[in-house]
C-alpha cells in the first residue's frame, strides 16, 4: 500500500479483508454510503472525474470514520490532509507503527514495557 494515500490504502485494505462497502457504511456509523466508500476504493481522493467526485469527508464525520479504521479522530485527520491535500507530518512514521499508534496508547506503562521487549525480541530475531 502507498503511504501517500492512507485513506484510500485503508478502506482497500477493509476490502480486502472482506468487509464490503454496505458493512463500510455500516460500521462508520452511517457518515456516508456504500457508494461514496466504493468511488474512494475505486477512484481515491476528488474522484475521476466530475461524475466520480469524492471530496473529503467533513469534521463530522470524523468519529464514524475513526470508529470503521479503528484509530483516533487525529489520525483520521491526518489521512484525509495526505489523500485531499497532499499534507504530510513532518516527521514520517512506518505503516507499521501508525498502524500500532493508537493501540500502544492505550496501554498502561507496564503493559507498554512488555509489549516493547517482545518486539525488540523479535526485531532482534532472537528466540
Amino acid at each position: 500500500m502507498s503511504t501517500q494515500t492512507p485513506f484510500r490504502d485503508k478502506v482497500l485494505a477493509l476490502r480486502e479483508n472482506g468487509l464490503s462497502y454496505v458493512d463500510m457504511s455500516r460500521e462508520s456509523l452511517g457518515i456516508r454510503s456504500d457508494s461514496w466508500w466504493n468511488a474512494i476504493a475505486l477512484h481515491g481522493a476528488w474522484g475521476g472525474g466530475p461524475s466520480a467526485r469524492v471530496g473529503p469527508p467533513p469534521p463530522e464525520t470524523f468519529e464514524g470514520i475513526a470508529h470503521l479504521f479503528r484509530v483516533t479522530e487525529e489520525e483520521v485527520q491526518a489521512m484525509i490532509a495526505a489523500d485531499w491535500y497532499g499534507a504530510y507530518p513532518e516527521q514520517q512514521t512506518s505503516p507499521a507503527a501508525q498502524r500500532l499508534e493508537a493501540p500502544l496508547s492505550q496501554l498502561s506503562a507496564k503493559d507498554l514495557d512488555l509489549v516493547e521487549g517482545i518486539v525488540r525480541r523479535l526485531a532482534d530475531g532472537s528466540s
